[in-house]
């Protein structure tokens, strides 16, 4: 039996990867607005209308001081709380205590890069722009108040 457009779905069985609880595993604290879009099967503009409107919380814009094109990151735990209904973190000083520790002082630009899903030379220019305040004798090193201040400073709506 061919079955024609005009067959109810319900009729149709669904496929197997539909039936399962949407989840992701993300092990960065924050996500591009594209992942976010490509994680909630939606848009682009559909995540920014929900940063505007509060229901995506933490997103920041890390781009360089000066430049017009925004460089929007948002927290994954924002991205998980949205999927299950509820969020984990009720205010912005909480979860940035909770993604950056007080008991890890120093960053170093890789380790910073990867968090913020970015490339090295970005926060190597974000240094340079004085966006971030270097530590670090030998080598690069961002302290944990200059992440904090800059972050605050930069959060979105």
């Amino acid at each position: 039996m061919i079955t024609s457009p005009s067959t109810p779905s319900a009729a149709r069985p669904k496929p197997a990867w539909a039936n399962s609880r949407p989840h992701f595993l993300i092990a960065r604290p924050f996500v591009s607005i594209w992942v976010a879009a490509s994680v909630l099967n939606c848009t682009e503009h559909r995540v920014a209308a929900w940063l505007e409107d509060g229901t995506l919380p933490f997103a920041f814009n890390i781009a360089r001081p000066g430049v017009r094109r925004a460089c929007v990151r948002l927290a994954t735990t924002a991205l998980q709380g949205r999927l299950a209904g509820r969020q984990r973190f009720g205010a912005q000083p909480e979860f940035l205590a909770a993604t950056f520790p007080p008991d890890i002082p120093i960053y170093e630009p890789a380790k910073l890069a990867w968090m913020m899903q970015c490339d090295y030379d970005h926060i190597y220019n974000l240094i340079r722009a004085r966006a971030l305040a270097d530590v670090g004798r030998r080598s690069y090193e961002i302290s944990r108040e200059s992440l904090l201040r800059f972050l605050n400073e930069r959060s979105l709506y």
